[in-house]
Parts: C-alpha cells; structure tokens; sequence
C-alpha cells in the first residue's frame, strides 16, 4: 500500500502551475511562467517516477524515499532562512 499519491503526469503542466501560485508572492509573466513550467516538467516526472518504483518496492523503501526529500526540503529551508 502506497504510503503517499503521486499526481498523475498527464497532469504535471497544472500541478507545476498550481505550486507556482502558491510559491510566488507577485504574478510572474506569461513568458516566466511557460519557462519555469517548461524547465520543471522533466525533473517533476522522473520524481514521479521515482516515488512510482518505491511505492511498487515496499513500505521500507517508500520511508527512505520520503526521508530523503525531507532531507532536500529542510536544506532547502536552511539555506533560505525559512525555518
């Protein structure tokens, strides 16, 4: 049993978009948001593709995998003062 859901990736343009509102404080441009959407779908589904293969694992695989990008999110958070 999977331990999270993956959004489809028929339904990464939106997902991406959908973060990107909630990110940006201030409307990006038309011409922005196509480039950062287009610059993330690659990365976005071989994540997916990756929680797919754990998820297909097993339950331990799937925590080492969540663990991670917990790791990547408090780093992130670090070095960004967002703590």
């Amino acid at each position: 049993m999977p331990l999270f859901t993956l959004p489809d990736p028929l339904d990464l343009t939106d997902v991406i978009a959908d973060r990107l509102d909630v990110l940006c404080d201030a409307p990006l441009s038309a011409e922005t948001r196509a480039q950062v959407i287009g610059n993330c779908i690659a990365p976005a589904t071989l994540v997916i593709q990756a929680g797919e293969m754990m998820c297909a694992a097993g339950e331990l695989e799937q925590m080492v995998f969540i663990n991670l990008i917990g790791t990547l999110v408090a780093q992130a958070e670090a070095s960004k003062g967002l703590n």
